[in-house]
């Protein structure tokens, strides 16, 4: 099934999350330099990424996403990007409660 776990869907969803927090807390200021691509690596929004996924697991929730790209299944029209919709939020500390 595409919306189990550890899949291309899955993996397509943690690349389109971490985009996200590229876009949103891209480090201009740092004077390190990626070899490989000779650009500044991006510090903060990696931060930024890891301090959300701690608060989400800390409060113990569950979100659930759909993942619609313009190459892994139809969605009726093909998306110009990639995109995440936040489809719910479960609260697992209170038996699961949406």
């Amino acid at each position: 099934s595409k919306n189990s776990t550890d899949n291309r869907f899955a993996h397509a969803g943690e690349i389109l999350l971490r985009q996200h927090f590229a876009r949103a807390w891209f480090d201009t200021t740092s004077s390190r330099k990626d070899t490989a691509t000779d650009t500044a690596p991006n510090i903060v929004n990696e931060a930024k990424y890891s301090e959300c996924s701690d608060e989400v697991e800390s409060r113990r929730l569950t979100l659930s996403f759909e993942v619609v790209t313009s190459v892994l299944g139809q969605h009726g029209d093909i998306p110009r990007r990639d995109f995440l919709i936040l489809t719910a939020i479960a609260d697992r500390s209170n038996g699961g409660r949406f």
